[in-house]
């Protein structure tokens, strides 16, 4: 049995989704679910869960902030996000935070039933669901033009491109101040490069980064 979990803030699409599923899928349990970011990380804590659904637009904390806990404190735990969210920056975010898949809403039931059991069978995929690469396309190709940094490193450059100083870095992505330091160590390293500001440069211009 495949235990989920579901968070969304409309309790209307909750319960059509519950229903939705519990009337195709037998192998699938959904053994609790919030409108709230707060509630559903406690319960979630308490219940044996081996994949969360996930909306991106919750009250008190954002999908992105949510997945990014879900995944930090347990490991072995699938995210699948469940939205309407079409834009790319978004998506990239989430994807980023360690997503296991991104659906739209819009499609039809079944295919977050595929992706459901395909996760379980914990074959080291990750999925982007039909209609969601016209959007998010341009954002993973920025990962493919990189030397080899991984997707942490990605986040923790991008915010430095921003403007953020590494001690913000730290709080925004919830890590430790040398953390970030080792990041920014590696990414150093990759860039082949002795200065951040000339690295962050560099990515802009070869569209690395935006």
């Amino acid at each position: 049995m495949i235990n989920i979990y579901l968070i969304d803030d409309h309790p209307a699409l909750l319960t059509g989704i519950k229903t939705s599923i519990e009337g195709r899928a037998n192998d699938i349990a959904i053994k609790g679910y919030s409108t709230k970011g707060n509630e559903a990380l406690k319960e979630i804590a308490e219940l044996f869960i081996d994949i969360v659904v996930l909306d991106l637009k919750i009250p008190e904390m954002n999908g992105i902030e949510i997945c990014s806990v879900l995944k930090r404190e347990h490991a072995d735990l699938k995210v699948i996000a469940y939205t309407g969210e079409l834009d790319p920056n978004i998506l990239f975010n989430v994807w980023l935070k360690g997503a296991d898949a991104i659906l739209l809403k819009g499609n039809r039931i079944d295919e977050l039933i595929e992706v459901i059991r395909m996760l379980y069978s914990n074959n080291g995929r990750r999925k982007i669901g039909k209609g969601v690469p016209f959007f998010f396309d341009q954002e993973i190709k920025t990962i493919n033009r990189s030397p080899g940094i991984s997707p942490t490193e990605m986040e923790v450059l991008k915010l430095l491109a921003e403007g953020y100083i590494r001690k913000e870095v730290a709080e925004k992505l919830y890590r430790s101040i040398n953390t970030i330091d080792f990041h920014c160590r590696n990414i150093l390293r990759k860039f082949n490069s002795k200065s951040m500001r000339e690295v962050i440069k560099t990515a802009k211009k070869n569209g690395v980064i935006y």
